[in-house]
């Protein structure tokens, strides 16, 4: 009896322990940012989670070579050849000396482009690509709009200083994250270290280290470009991916670039987390369809449901949805059928469409109108059926009693 009274006290003692001296998790706080602008963003959903004067136009340097680099790799395939003219040999500053006549391909020339930071490489890929520079740079402004980065102007490839070549934290961000998400290539090719490319007339090969440092010093590090010029400062954006959460962290004209993007990405990995609710065609639920070839059709949600959330916000995330159980044909192929909305502290964040995952047919009049007078028409057949039995039941049977009396 005693110990038991004695395991009651250390018990409560425990309760009550835990109640006076619990304390919450402490959120990492704000980095302070020498960089003149700056941007924090979720690669998955796109969330900003830090600015500073993100949307301020300033020179980006080597930075823009993130969007000669998107343009090359989707306007062209990695085998294509490309001859280097004596305008992209001439190409000063940051080169691998490129020699007039020479022929590399265009992946050994994005590799260039992006780890070494050639500006004669960026304008070898313009002219292939694009016919001219000229054009190639018109290419680029029309992705870079097309991307949502309307604060971008692009007067060359490379990034060397003109008054009309600029962007902004957050476009870097933007451009950043669809290299990464929609272009498989460019995002192989920021994370590597070391390449090597061939060197014409030369007993070896040309040996390519990426200048991103982060790659090195940073857990998780996987992109993406370096830059500088005097007018641009030291220029970085920089990306790494923790726990299945990737971030994009961009400085501009920053007193140490790789030291501020790593704090950014602490900040971010140390705040934020993501949530992954819905996965873009992920089947919600099936859907019955009235009148159609089909009996019914699969309901699935029409892009990702993600999140990044601070913990706090994270455990109210709740989710609303409406969704029909019924639908009468014909069905169209992405015809919504409900929505489902997300709340995070009882407020609206975000809302997906649902929709229907195929196409579904109308059944003709003459098949709906056979499917209505069926069940009745066999009643009849049947009653047809019962009476002519039970007529020729009786008829045999007194068919048979006539015989008899005979």
């Amino acid at each position: 009896m005693f110990n038991r009274i004695v395991g009651i006290i250390i018990v409560f003692t425990c309760i009550l322990g835990g109640m006076f001296f619990y304390v919450p998790p402490v959120e990492a706080a704000t980095p302070a940012i020498g960089a003149k602008t700056a941007i924090l963003m979720d690669v998955k959903t796109g969330k900003v989670l830090y600015e500073k004067n993100s949307r301020e136009r300033r020179p980006m340097a080597s930075t823009t070579k993130i969007t000669t680099a998107i343009v090359a790799l989707e306007r062209a395939t990695l085998a294509e050849e490309v001859y280097v003219s004596e305008t992209a040999a001439v190409t000063g500053e940051a080169a691998i000396w490129l020699e007039t006549g020479e022929r590399l391909t265009v992946e050994q020339l994005v590799y260039a482009v992006m780890l070494y930071s050639a500006n004669d490489a960026s304008v070898a890929l313009a002219e292939h690509v694009g016919g001219t520079e000229k054009d190639f740079v018109q290419m680029m402004n029309e992705k870079a709009r097309a991307i949502g980065a309307k604060d971008s102007h692009y007067v060359n490839p490379h990034g060397l200083y003109d008054p009309q070549h600029y962007s902004t934290a957050y476009d870097l961000a933007l451009l950043a994250r669809y290299g990464m998400e929609k272009v498989p290539k460019f995002r192989e090719v920021v994370s590597t270290w070391r390449e090597q490319i061939p060197w014409a007339g030369h007993p070896w090969d040309r040996v390519l280290y990426n200048r991103n440092k982060l790659l090195k010093q940073y857990q998780g590090a996987d992109g993406v470009k370096t830059g500088y010029t005097r007018e641009a400062g030291r220029c970085l954006v920089g990306s790494a991916t923790r726990d299945g959460q990737q971030l994009v962290a961009v400085v501009l004209d920053s007193p140490d670039m790789f030291g501020e993007v790593a704090a950014l990405l602490d900040y971010g990995f140390a705040n934020y987390t993501l949530r992954e609710v819905y996965e873009k065609g992920e089947v919600i639920k099936d859907v019955k369809v009235e009148k159609g070839l089909k009996p019914d059709v699969k309901a699935v949600v029409a892009k990702d449901a993600a999140f990044a959330l601070r913990p706090a916000e994270a455990k109210t995330l709740k989710m609303e949805t409406r969704l029909t159980d019924i639908i009468e044909a014909p069905v169209h192929k992405g015809q919504q059928l409900g929505q489902v909305d997300f709340l995070v502290q009882g407020k609206k964040v975000q809302s997906v469409d649902i929709l229907a995952a195929e196409g579904v047919e109308r059944k003709s009049d003459w098949t709906l109108l056979w499917e209505k007078v069926r069940p009745q028409l066999a009643w009849v057949i049947g009653l047809i059926f019962l009476t002519v039995g039970i007529g020729i039941y009786y008829f045999y049977k007194f068919r048979c009693r006539g015989l008899r009396f005979r």
